[in-house]
């Protein structure tokens, strides 16, 4: 059963992430349907409408691309819904998506594993910006519960205190309602491990740069929301990704090993990927783990398993398999009890 939730929850300025939703859902019903899987699509918009999808449900798995719900955080709680029913789901259990929803959560728990993370604040709804705790020079401001880029522009970073960077807080806690999250702009290249569970472990997919030469002197080199989403903006036609990316072998090595340690510090399962920034110098820093990350045809996971070699319906077939026998090891822990 592909359970996902109805476009029209988001906001007006996020109508193109919020839509594109649909492109996963048909994406990943082809590869069932080549793979001589029975299934069927259910739309959601409450959490009540999940629970009431599963109690009803015929189907052992859930495949779910359940992004938003309109109860906030809801989301989250799918996988759990599943579980308490007995049904197996693909992707990051609820605690893995409530880790990894909260971009500030995520930091602190991978800085508490020892891993890498550009340093900043958040700022509350209503609440003031301190400039005696702002990391210094270059800063970038994030809705800090939102994803896909949502509320990330050229406007988003700023030189350090004044009037830009409130304006830049203001937009956040006007637009999203949600505490604005002020980050070090850190390094100049970004980059993205994706990465893959199958029966022996957890591996690299493949390993992506963003390529930013085409951008003026000046213009932020940053995957916003237009890069991502607005199909005819300068930015959108000027951010392909380089795979393999071109780092040295130790610098992969490093990278590959903090996304791995990532992976299981804040609780994936099946597939995520894990956002980099890298100086000049190879050193880099975690931006945010994406547990359940985009897998429509043009999103960055997709590029990474064509790169790979990896047919699409190969990768789904991997991902129901690991729901499948996780709820069996979880059904047989049960009956122990």
């Amino acid at each position: 059963m592909i359970v996902h939730n109805a476009p029209g929850l988001g906001a007006p300025w996020c109508v193109e992430s919020d839509t594109g939703v649909l492109d996963q859902v048909r994406h990943v019903a082809a590869a069932l349907q080549e793979l001589g899987e029975p299934h069927r699509i259910v739309s959601v918009r409450y959490l009540m409408d999940v629970v009431e999808a599963v109690r009803r449900a015929q189907e052992d798995v859930v495949f779910n691309l359940v992004e938003a719900l309109a109860e906030p955080g809801a989301a989250a709680l799918v996988p759990g819904v599943c579980m308490a029913h007995g049904m197996a789901c693909t992707g990051a259990s609820s605690h893995g998506l409530q880790r990894t929803q909260d971009k500030q959560v995520t930091k602190e728990i991978l800085a508490t594993g020892g891993l890498p993370v550009p340093k900043g604040i958040v700022v509350a709804p209503g609440g003031r910006i301190d400039a005696r705790r702002l990391p210094r020079g270059r800063l970038i401001v994030k809705p800090v519960a939102a994803d896909a880029s949502e509320g990330i522009t050229a406007a988003s970073v700023c030189d350090g205190a004044g009037p830009p960077l409130d304006l830049a807080v203001r937009r956040i806690h006007e637009q999203f309602g949600q505490p604005a999250l002020i980050e070090e702009f850190a390094g100049t290249r970004e980059l993205q491990a994706a990465l893959l569970e199958e029966r022996w472990g957890v591996r690299l997919v493949a390993l992506a740069e963003i390529d930013f030469s085409a951008f003026p002197p000046g213009k932020p080199r940053i995957v916003d929301y237009a890069a991502k989403w607005l199909a005819h903006s300068f930015e959108y036609q000027n951010t392909p990704r380089i795979i393999p990316a071109p780092v040295s072998a130790k610098a992969q090595d490093k990278l590959l090993r903090a996304a791995c340690t990532a992976w299981f510090l804040t609780g994936c399962h099946d597939y995520a990927r894990v956002d980099f920034r890298m100086d000049d110098h190879e050193r880099f820093f975690i931006l945010e783990v994406n547990a359940n990350p985009d897998i429509s045809p043009d999103a960055g996971y997709a590029a990474a398993l064509a790169a790979d070699k990896t047919p699409f319906k190969k990768f789904v077939q991997i991902i129901v398999g690991n729901a499948r026998r996780r709820n069996k090891q979880c059904t047989r822990r049960s009956s122990r009890m």
